[in-house]
């Protein structure tokens, strides 16, 4: 891309993304934003996990869920109370590792549900199994009580999809 003669300032991205580039007065800079933002985005220091990665993350936890769900049941009516272990274990790992995904704690209760936790747990699962392999990044909606941990990066895979890194992480 040519340097053209250019007041120093934001201009939409010569490069074609939906965001904006900043020109020094002589070239185009790595300095980026989203339209109207006044926050630049910073550079990730890695490429996120390929989709391929997260997708396997994803269906290897909902079917682990699953079985984890059908078992319990079936050691539930033939050995009692005991058969539940498993999905308390559950339950108990949906806790801890909820808040670093920015997830719910009530989808714990998911596998507990009779019936709905089949279809519950496993869906809880793969969303949690998702985020967690996309860490330290973030491409869900924040919630306004999570939002001051974060921050916008750009998005080397879609520059028009925001992508944000936890603060202070490291990738």
């Amino acid at each position: 891309m040519s340097n053209l003669m250019l007041d120093p300032g934001w201009y939409a991205d010569p490069y074609g993304g939906p965001i904006e580039r900043y020109h020094n007065g002589g070239q185009w800079t790595e300095r980026v934003r989203m339209p109207g933002s006044r926050e630049e985005m910073v550079e990730p220091t890695a490429r996120p996990r390929s989709g391929l990665v997260r997708n396997l993350g994803v269906i290897i936890a909902a079917l682990l869920t699953l079985a984890i769900e059908v078992l319990s049941t079936y050691w539930t009516l033939y050995v009692g109370v005991v058969g539940l272990i498993p999905l308390v274990g559950w339950a108990i790992a949906i806790v801890v590792v909820a808040p670093y995904v920015s997830y719910t704690r009530w989808f714990a209760i998911a596998p507990l549900v009779p019936l709905f936790g089949v279809v519950l747990a496993p869906l809880a699962a793969a969303v949690v199994a998702r985020r967690l392999l996309l860490l330290p990044y973030c491409d869900w909606p924040l919630t306004p009580e999570v939002a001051h941990q974060w921050e916008q990066v750009r998005n080397p895979a879609d520059p028009g999809t925001p992508l944000y890194m936890r603060k202070g992480a490291k990738s």
